[in-house]
Order: structure tokens, then C-alpha cells, then sequence
């Protein structure tokens, strides 16, 4: 990974998320990066609704944004059209 304080971040996530389920709380983090990234996303994504810290939403946002970045945006201009692609 390129940005260090972006696999910080990734770090600090995973373990702020298995800390707050008690089910997911001794799963062990997978050591490449994206292993890490799949390992997080699911924690994010199977979390159940409730209050969460501040700090913790922050670095969230903080992480998404980056990875954002990251990947890129793909517009819709962007996105081809059937009939572009096969002329029909």
C-alpha cells in the first residue's frame, strides 16, 4: 500500500470494528492488504445499527474518502452504451 497512513488507518479500523462485536471480536486479520481491505468492508457491512464514537466515524470517513481517491470515480459519460459498443 502505498499511503502509510492509510494502511494506519485500515489497522486501526479493522480492530475498532472486531472491538465492537463481541462475535467478530477473535477473528483473525488476514495479512495482505487486500485480504484486509474484503475483511474490514465485511465488518462495516454486517454491523448493526447503533451509536458509534465520533473518533471513530471520523477515521471512517477518512478511510473511505482516501480509497475513493484511490479507485477513482467513474462518471456515467463514461460508461459505455450498447449502442456505442456495437453500434445497434
Amino acid at each position: 500500500m502505498a499511503n502509510n497512513m492509510q494502511y494506519k488507518r485500515l489497522e486501526a479500523l479493522l480492530e475498532r470494528f472486531k472491538a465492537d462485536s463481541v462475535r467478530y471480536l477473535d477473528m483473525e486479520v488476514p495479512g495482505d492488504v487486500e485480504s484486509q481491505r474484503w475483511a474490514l468492508r465485511s465488518l462495516m457491512n454486517i454491523r448493526m445499527p447503533g451509536p458509534m464514537d465520533t473518533d471513530t466515524l471520523r477515521l471512517q470517513d477518512e478511510y473511505l474518502a482516501e480509497r475513493a481517491r484511490e479507485k477513482g470515480i467513474i462518471r456515467i459519460e463514461d460508461i459505455p452504451t450498447v449502442k456505442g459498443a456495437y453500434g445497434s
